[in-house]
């Protein structure tokens, strides 16, 4: 039986509250002040390139991003890349809102692509067991 990968989104402020079992992956151009490389994965092509970070506007922003994600998929990397992340990988960025955020953009591409499921990770005062799945 083939069973789907599932990932998470999450944004840094909520790093220290992962469990330890969760696989911590940078998907932002830069990284807080107090990130060491040894303790985060980084995949840099997750992270709005160049062309996206020009635009302001966010329709334009997301229609840049969803650009840079389907040449990822056209060249066959997107699906290398999450058939190379880790089981219960946390994708995270610097928002600390999912609305309107890259991570949830790019998690709705690989969930609908069939790659994975992607869930927000939600660690708020209102999640049951300090954890609310929410699918995005």
């Amino acid at each position: 039986m083939n069973e789907t990968k599932r990932l998470w989104t999450a944004y840094y402020g909520a790093y220290k509250r992962l469990p330890p079992k969760y696989v911590q992956v940078r998907i932002s151009r830069t990284a807080p002040k107090w990130w060491v490389p040894a303790m985060m994965m980084w995949e840099p092509r997750f992270a709005p390139n160049d062309a996206v970070w020009a635009v302001r506007n966010v329709p334009e922003w997301e229609e840049r991003y969803l650009a840079q994600l389907k040449a990822l998929e056209v060249s066959g990397e997107l699906a290398s890349i999450v058939k190379e992340l880790p089981e219960n990988a946390v994708l995270l960025c610097w928002e600390s809102s999912p609305i309107g955020c890259h991570r949830t953009t790019l998690a709705q591409f690989i969930t609908q692509r069939g790659l994975a499921v992607v869930m927000e990770y939600d660690l708020g005062k209102n999640a049951s067991n300090g954890c609310k799945r929410v699918l995005v």
